[in-house]
């Protein structure tokens, strides 16, 4: 799956040219050897916070539908709107699988919507949470 920020027109990652079809103003992702392609629209001024990290480049953009979305290197992580099923899902499948999960290890997951998902979970007594 090839993944690239759109947020400059005609911006290039891993070697592939974006379509020229593809607006301005968009983050998404293209995988052209089947025609996918989705793409959330950036609203003008949409950028709240940017930073550059010893690891990465963060940015977050307030969006007209989504809410809140985090790119890491140029590449969606989540938004506001949807980040809560697929969280849900990475943390109540495995631990429903468990007859009494007392301690629990997320491996990534910075955003610590994982992490609040197993604390619900009553039998759980301690989560390590482990990131860059």
């Amino acid at each position: 799956l090839l993944l690239y920020s759109m947020v400059l027109p005609h911006s290039r990652c891993h070697g592939e040219r974006v379509p020229d079809d593809v607006p301005a103003r968009r983050v998404g992702e293209i995988e052209q050897s089947i025609g996918f392609y989705q793409a959330i629209e950036l609203p003008e001024n949409s950028l709240l916070y940017k930073k550059e990290s010893e690891y990465q480049s963060i940015e977050v953009h307030q969006t007209k539908h989504f809410g809140k979305l985090l790119l890491l290197d140029g590449v969606i992580q989540l938004t506001e709107r949807d980040a809560d099923s697929y969280n849900e899902m990475m943390a109540h499948v495995p631990l429903f699988q468990h007859p009494n999960p007392k301690r629990v290890l997320v491996i990534g997951g910075g955003d610590g919507y994982v992490v609040n998902e197993v604390l619900k979970h009553l039998t759980v007594e301690v989560v390590d949470h482990v990131d860059l």
